[in-house]
């Protein structure tokens, strides 16, 4: 066998030539006269270009994709099963679609085992449940009944699965947050991600690294007004290791929201592209998309509603960038030579609603990674779903989702790298793309091309000094994946060598075995420089076996562990923390309670932390109360004082004896300490001492708080402090109630996304339950006003927009078809139309009370900010004529029966134990008393009415879509 050579670099090795200039400008801001000028769909850096790769029609809306072990595309379709591609006539077009499984309705997490050899995640519903012997089990709701990881083989080589098993069932049914990706790692093990309404059905190992994860919330927290993920808790999205043979399953890190994939680079870790929550923009909880590096036992700090953990917190981990708003899709690493060189090892990420994808350059920093997100490829409409990098080199992207226009799209470019052929062995090291179906399988006959020579020619690459680091730890991972094993001595002789990611790779493998025999090498390992190799031996013990059970702990290892928690790389300090409380506090908890912050200014908390997480007994906490009141009265820097105060926070919520002698004592001298030291400069501090503040309740905290509350500050802000207000019952006085009152006719006119005025109005009625009852009467007779003026506005508004109408609309007689095609490709009659009257047109037809465009309207339904972006016009016109053919999860309206037979539909915008609000057809409010209603259930039907159409012209429309078009301007 031949395969070409090329430099498959870690990322970081590349990261200053990426970074020195951006591959195109940023565009975004006029994006529509970039694009429309030429009128191209696609915008790409110099030398690339977009083509298609498939005949159009020959497939429908895209959700996954990969290539099989013969370089096939894989597509799994929306509510079509899974389909491969072939090329029938060597045009470089895909023509023929083979219906590999039929039996399946939509699946996620396609994962090539080898040929004709998948795993998915499906629901198991119907033929496929049959097919795979699965019997539904008692008490399971129809729609999630045996969802699950899937495994499918096509035994007799025809194209078509006739094998098929469950693996492992799951909970949470096949949607945008249920189960996801399915990758191999550097030791052989598969890892599979699951959203945050989903998790698999199975027994955990002892030895998972991520162990029970709590809300660990001071304050109550308030759950999303609109009702999304409120019956969830931690941990939220999880990431496991799962060995197949053994079906021994790990959880391995989790406090995600719902990254939709991951990829693991050629130095072995995992990275996601992590989802925001649309909803909460505007918001102090607001949490960007973001790249975010997974490492074992790391909690990434989603919690439902108002409980997120700020990026900064010690007991979560920041990302590698932030990315703002955007809806995460497929991503991949590339490793190939078609691209110019700096693409080695950068990765690629797909945004659905932005329009967009992007690529980073990751740069190593100590023992995790850093680096720039670029626009790689822009398009109108883009509704980009997956991607992957194919046999040719090239990226290829499918589009859909959500019913929308499927396809398949290749990013060429103009000069593919040199080649140099080799064989065996060294053609294996240097094989592109060597973790997909194609390039195992090429891998494969590769080994069987080399024949007894296979593992020495792997050795000697491996433990040759004058090789690239990354092709000795490809050559170790080879060993691992494909055989003949290292044995624990081959692998502990690496720890010697002078290159640290070989030594990282060594420490990594050395986990797999157990405690007792590799607990010396790995405490040595400890030691060493370099934080990856570190971070790595630590998380080594854990999985080795390292526990309080476990026998023949060395005193070693604990001063080890306890030296590297003041390291100053945060993600090797969270890696020791978590190893360190899995030792009998025996052996380290007396020198955290000598040492002090000044001279362990980062070690100092994270052992306090490792404690709280661990205590043995109650007395430890008397210790630990009494050393935080003392650091409470000293001067910290801002960082230490962060960790700080998360440190005090998570010691009272697992206070094992909050009423224990004492106590209030304790929390009465930690708050006065604290009072003092708000306001900070710094709003990380404030945020951290206000929710402090209010669960302590110190005499002038909640006057200090009402007089930030009225200052000139960021909307979130102001926000977070009347949140922590609402949970104080003591210091109020009718002057001070009153201004908090008067602070809220502000408030209702923040703008944000879609919960923004839940969490104002859940906020307020937190507030209001402190009012003496005259009080409270008065208040809410003030916002009853303040409603009937906003609705006197809207109503104004309508009617100023309404004689902007003129005549019936003459859209009657014109078919979806007709109209799609003028909107399409009619763009001379198109230009004609203004936007300004698509704005009248946007309030006219209500669409500004269900959905956001940049700061105008309200939300409820989708943001139409970057509609666009995602969507051919025909498309958006097919939801305004037919709203109900595709609702998304997030979107589903309710139909509800109260007890009178009256019936009411809408989507929920609050939904708390007393009280269910919806906002209806017309963008009415309904608030429903929880003790009224009979049934409820999901609704068929979109609350978005029928017949908009009738209410316009076909100038009306026109210019409607013009003012889509346009793109709103980004919002604070």
């Amino acid at each position: 066998m031949l395969a070409r050579s090329l430099s498959l670099g870690l990322g970081f090795s590349l990261a200053v030539a990426a970074g020195a200039q951006e591959l195109m400008p940023d565009h975004d801001a006029s994006r529509r006269e970039r694009l429309d000028y030429a009128g191209e769909r696609f915008r790409t850096p110099d030398g690339f270009a977009v083509e298609p790769a498939a005949v159009s029609g020959l497939f429908g809306s895209v959700v996954n994709m990969t290539f099989d072990a013969a370089g096939r595309p894989l597509l799994a379709l929306e509510g079509e099963g899974l389909a491969l591609l072939e090329d029938s006539d060597g045009d470089g077009l895909y023509d023929r679609r083979i219906d590999f499984a039929p039996q399946v309705d939509t699946a996620h997490g396609l994962y090539v085992m080898g040929p004709g050899d998948l795993l998915i995640h499906a629901n198991g519903r119907g033929r496929l449940a049959e097919a795979a012997g699965v019997e539904g089990r008692p008490g399971r709701n129809d729609s999630v009944e045996d969802t699950g990881l899937y495994r499918l083989r096509d035994t007799d080589g025809d194209d078509r699965a006739d094998a098929i098993e469950q693996i492992a069932p799951a909970n949470g049914r096949i949607q945008e947050h249920g189960p996801h990706t399915i990758a191999r790692g550097p030791d052989g093990a598969l890892y599979v991600l699951y959203g945050n309404y989903s998790a698999p059905e199975v027994g955990l190992a002892p030895t998972s690294p991520l162990r029970e994860l709590q809300e660990d919330q001071l304050l109550p927290p308030i759950l999303d007004p609109r009702g999304h993920a409120n019956s969830l808790r931690a941990p939220g999205g999880t990431i496991y290791r799962l060995d197949l043979e053994s079906n021994v399953w790990e959880r391995l890190s989790g406090g995600l929201r719902n990254p939709f994939d991951l990829a693991i680079g050629a130095a072995g870790e995992i990275f996601a592209y992590e989802a925001d929550m649309e909803w909460d923009r505007g918001l102090p909880w607001f949490r960007p998309t973001r790249v975010v590096h997974l490492i074992p036992a790391g909690d990434y700090g989603w919690r439902t509603g108002s409980g997120k953990i700020a990026f900064h917190e010690i007991d979560t981990l920041p990302g590698v960038v932030d990315l703002g708003r955007g809806s995460p899709v497929g991503v991949a690493f590339y490793h190939h030579h078609a691209y110019p060189a700096r693409f080695s090892g950068a990765y690629f990420m797909g945004d659905w609603s932005r329009g967009r994808i992007r690529v980073l350059f990751p740069e190593r920093a100590g023992a995790t990674w850093t680096g720039k997100a670029h626009d790689f490829l822009l398009g109108e409409p883009l509704n980009v779903t997956d991607l992957d990098v194919g046999p040719d080199g090239f990226l290829y992207f499918a589009t859909g989702g959500r019913g929308t226009s499927g396809g398949l799209y290749r990013v060429t470019h103009e000069r593919a790298g040199e080649a140099v052929e080799t064989t065996g062995a060294e053609a294996a090291v240097r094989q592109p793309m060597p973790r997909s179906g194609w390039g195992r399988e090429a891998i494969r006959r590769a080994r069987g091309e080399a024949g007894a020579n296979w593992a020495p020619e792997l050795w000697a690459i491996v433990r040759d000094a004058g090789r690239e680091p990354i092709d000795r730890i490809r050559a170790l991972e080879l060993l691992q994946v494909h055989g003949p094993r290292p044995t624990l001595e081959e692998t502990a002789a690496l720890l010697d060598s002078d290159a640290p990611l070989v030594r990282a790779a060594a420490v990594a493998l050395l986990g797999a075995h157990s405690f007792s025999q590799v607990q010396g090498r790995l405490r040595a390992a400890l030691t060493d420089p370099d934080p990856l190799v570190a971070r790595r031996a630590a998380e080594s013990l854990v999985r080795s076996g390292l526990d309080v059970r476990a026998r023949g702990i060395e005193v070693e290892t604990s001063e080890a562990l306890y030296g590297l928690l003041d390291h100053p790389d945060r993600f090797l300090r969270y890696a020791a923390r978590e190893a360190i409380q899995r030792i009998p506090h025996g052996y380290w908890v007396d020198q955290a309670f000598v040492a002090s912050p000044r001279q362990r200014p980062r070690g100092f908390f994270e052992a306090v932390l490792a404690m709280v997480y661990s205590l043995e007994h109650r007395i430890e906490y008397n210790f630990l109360m009494g050393a935080l009141l003392q650091v409470a009265r000293a001067d910290l820097e801002v960082e230490a004082e962060l960790d700080f105060l998360r440190t005090m926070e998570i010691a009272f919520i697992r206070d094992p004896a909050p009423d224990a002698p004492g106590r209030d004592e304790a929390r009465a001298g930690l708050g006065q300490a604290l009072v003092g030291r708000y306001p900070h400069a710094d709003d990380r501090v404030n945020r951290q001492l206000e929710r402090l503040l209010a669960y302590l309740q110190p005499e002038g905290a909640l006057a200090k708080m009402v007089v930030r509350l009225e200052e000139d500050r960021r909307a979130g802000e102001r926000i977070h402090t009347a949140y922590c207000l609402r949970a104080m019952d003591r210091g109020w006085t009718p002057e001070l109630r009153g201004r908090v009152v008067a602070w809220f006719d502000d408030a209702r006119e923040f703008r944000g996304a879609a919960s923004m005025e839940g969490y104002i109005d859940a906020i307020w009625n937190d507030v209001l339950d402190r009012f003496p009852d005259e009080e409270r009467a008065a208040a809410e007779e003030r916002l009853e006003g303040q409603r009937a003026e906003r609705a006197r506005r809207a109503a104004a508004l309508v009617t100023e927009v309404e004689g902007d109408r003129q005549g019936r609309s003459d859209l009657a007689q014109m078919s979806f078809e007709e109209l799609a095609e003028y909107l399409e490709y009619d763009v001379m009659a198109y230009e004609r139309y203004n936007p300004e009257q698509g704005e009248r047109v946007f309030h006219r037809a209500r669409c500004s009370a269900c959905h956001v465009f940049g700061d105008i309207g309200r939300g409820g339904g989708p943001d139409l900010s970057t509609v666009i972006k995602r969507f051919r016009r025909g498309e958006v016109l097919e939801s305004i004529m037919f709203p109900s053919r595709v609702i998304s999860d997030q979107y589903q309206a309710v139909d509800v029966e109260l007890d009178d037979g009256g019936l009411h539909s809408g989507m929920v915008v609050e939904d708390t134990a007393e009280r269910l609000t919806l906002i209806n057809a017309n963008g009415d409010r309904l608030d429903l008393d929880k003790v009224r209603i009979r049934s409820r259930e999901p609704s068929a039907l979109s609350i978005m009415p029928e017949g908009l159409l009738d209410t316009m012209t076909l100038s009306d429309l026109a210019s409607l879509i013009r003012f889509l078009d346009e793109g709103a301007d980004e919002a604070p």
